[in-house]
Parts: structure tokens; sequence; C-alpha cells
């Protein structure tokens, strides 16, 4: 099976033309180095930092060349490209990658993106580096008085990310219902019992406008808006 990669904006679509010959990905860990006396060096484990990316590969001109089906995707100028990674830059929004034979399925950040003209064919070289993104967490301090107006007491809410429960792309969700092959409902699949997944794309007005994917990202199938409950 062909490798395919793509970006999803705004629930838009977006296969990369040509493979690139290599993903780097570079995951670090937040550890620490400490000095104990009488002991020496000791390491202390952090958390996992946000993964990154990096992709060098080249838009090209013309659907006719042998390299720009690669992907079996719907070809696109490179301007096309060019113009979607300066407007998710600009709007300071993150994108959705998915590598699925990479097991990628995740909301990035585009930490930078760079391109140049090839003089021989006029196809356009770009490199972009990619960054894991995380939405934050509110976190709310509540102030309690005493009686006698001098003790202070402060407990710590966590707020969520979602407070009203509406499903967005990448949120994980409990899934009881049946999948489909495409948001029209067609071609029915199995059926999930309290599943817990996430969802990839949504397609507003269709009648099974959630796609549904497993928290790795492998991709599973479409269901109904009463199937879904956000977690």
């Amino acid at each position: 099976m062909t490798m395919t990669m793509k970006f999803v904006y705004h629930n838009k679509e977006y296969y990369l033309p040509v493979n690139p010959e290599e993903v780097t990905i570079s995951q670090k860990n937040s550890n620490e180095t400490q000095k104990v006396v009488s002991f020496g060096e000791v390491s202390l484990l952090g958390t996992p930092q946000l993964r990154e990316f990096q992709i060098k590969s080249f838009f090209p001109t013309q659907n006719g060349r042998p390299y720009a089906a690669a992907t079996g995707s719907k070809f696109r100028l490179p301007r096309v490209y060019i113009d979607l990674f300066e407007q998710i830059c600009a709007d300071r929004e993150p994108v959705r990658f998915i590598a699925s034979q990479l097991r990628l399925n995740m909301m990035v950040s585009i930490e930078s993106f760079s391109y140049s003209y090839i003089a021989q064919n006029e196809d356009v070289a770009y490199e972009i580096y990619l960054k894991e993104y995380r939405r934050p967490r509110a976190t709310v301090l509540h102030f309690q008085k005493e009686s006698d107006g001098e003790t202070m007491e402060n407990t710590v809410e966590e707020q969520p990310e979602n407070p009203d429960k509406h499903p967005y792309v990448g949120c994980s969700v409990r899934v009881n219902g049946r999948l489909y092959q495409d948001s029209y409902g067609n071609n029915p699949g199995r059926m999930l019992s309290n599943y817990q997944g996430k969802i990839s794309l949504i397609v507003q007005g269709r009648s099974h406008p959630y796609h549904i994917t497993t928290p790795e990202g492998d991709w599973l199938g479409w269901v109904t808006q009463k199937s879904v409950q956000v977690l």
C-alpha cells in the first residue's frame, strides 16, 4: 500500500502530492540530572515533550509527471499548498497531520515553513517543521475567607478543554453505534459498544458527520451524531 500524507484544515483535505524520502520524528523527555552530596549525579526522569517532525519534499507544477501522482490524490498547483501553510500560520491555528502508515494522526503547529523554486523544471521545493499541539487547560483559583476574616484558603479547579462537550476534530469520544464507510451512511460495518476513540474528521450537514479512529489514529469509520459522547 502506498503511503499517503495529508493535512486537514477546516474539514478540507490536502494530500502531499509527492511523499518525502524520509520523515524525521524527534521525541524527547524532560529529564534532569542532579548532584547528590556524597553520592554523585542522579537522573530524574521527566514527562515526554511534544513530538517534532521535519518534512522535506517538493510540489510539482505538472500532473503528467510520473512522480506527481504518487499518492493518487487530487492534483493541486504549488501555490495552493504555499497559500495553505501561510494561511495556517497567519490564523495562528493548529492543523491535523495524518500519515496512516506511520500511525500518525494528531494536531500539529507549523513551527516554520520555507520554499524555493527549482530552475530546471519549475517545481517548488519546500521544508516544513511541525510540532505536536496540545490544547492548554485553564486553571481557576477559588479563595475562601473564614468568619474571623483572617485565614485565606485557596482551592484549584481545572477547567475542561471543552466545557460544553461539543465534538471537535481530535477530541476523545465514547462511541455506541454502527460504523459506516462514508459520511452518507453507505456500507454499514460493525457495531461499537462503549468504545473510546477519537474524532478525526467532521462533515457538517451529513447523516453520519463524525469519522472515528482508534486512540492511536487508525481509521475505523463514520458514525451518527447520536453515537458519540465527548469525554
